[in-house]
């Protein structure tokens, strides 16, 4: 069974989960990890003939899932640390820099290894495990066996940040989703436009947690921001002592004047699940700003 401190957050690429992580690693006898869970971890597509079949594809990812979390805490404790995406050893929310790269997009500067962790922390200690579209497939299992909370933000920021960045979703892509979801891989084939494939896969993410979690248990980026980190206690309550400065991203320099209003329009014209999050008046005030 999972120690009653194991946590799992889940979100959209470019939503604030790294720098949630980054923030949570600042907050007493806690620990979180970033994307360490390799693809052999996850089942392959979940549409077997048969209920007992599914049934137990599900456990086997939940005992590899319990697995992780009990290995980690355990080579964390005995100061080994533990498996993580990192920059120089490190969880941050800057791993995309505002440079572009030879790709003309930002490439991330991380690696997944094992980082040290170098705090003080209890045998009891909350253990943040972050993963993106994998957790978010098996959310419905997860669920049962975790506590579960989704980092969300503004969509038009999000899908604005995919299109400065090299990750699949640049091209309206989530490779680990698609692999596991037939349903959505056959319609992102189906569909040509790269913003509509994008608009598909947020719509995906937001869908998910609006069907899964209580609203108590989905933390918006712009919250975390405007409290210096505090709304984490949603997830980990010793968050509460967070007190950083932090700016928001949502309208960053990075994002070019006519691709923002371009995909604001389209953000706009979406009944996108979304807006069971947001109102259209957030995404307005982006364009604005």
């Amino acid at each position: 069974m999972p120690h009653r401190n194991d946590v799992v957050l889940v979100g959209p690429p470019r939503s604030g989960t790294t720098l949630s992580c980054e923030l949570l690693n600042e907050v007493p006898d806690t620990v979180a990890l970033d994307e360490p869970l390799d693809r052999s971890m996850f089942p392959g597509p979940l549409r077997r003939p048969r209920v007992i079949d599914r049934r137990r594809q599900t456990a086997t990812f939940l005992a590899k899932v319990d697995r992780f979390y009990r290995e980690s805490r355990e080579s964390i404790l005995a100061g080994h640390g533990a498996l993580s995406l990192n920059v120089g050893g490190e969880v941050t929310g800057g791993k995309f820099p505002d440079e572009l790269g030879a790709s003309g997009l930002r490439e991330s500067r991380d690696e997944r290894s094992i980082m040290k962790i170098d705090k003080p922390l209890s045998a009891d200690f909350v253990l943040a495990v972050k993963e993106l579209a994998g957790f978010t497939v098996m959310l419905p299992a997860l669920k049962t066996r975790y506590p579960c909370f989704a980092i969300v933000r503004n969509p038009l920021s999000i899908i604005a940040s995919w299109n400065t960045v090299a990750h699949p979703a640049n091209k309206g892509h989530i490779w680990r989703a698609e692999r596991m979801d037939k349903k959505l891989e056959r319609t992102l084939a189906a569909t040509e436009d790269v913003v509509d494939r994008q608009i598909t896969i947020l719509d995906w993410f937001f869908r998910s947690y609006h069907d899964n979690l209580p609203d108590a248990s989905v933390i918006r980026y712009e919250d975390i921001v405007s409290t210096g980190g505090k709304a984490l206690a949603a997830a980990v309550p010793r968050a509460n002592e967070l007190d950083r400065s932090l700016a928001s991203r949502n309208r960053s320099p990075m994002y070019e004047p006519e691709m923002f209003e371009r995909l604001a329009e389209r953000v706009l014209g979406t009944d996108g699940a979304w807006w069971n999050f947001y109102e259209r008046s957030d995404v307005r005030a982006l364009m604005g700003a």
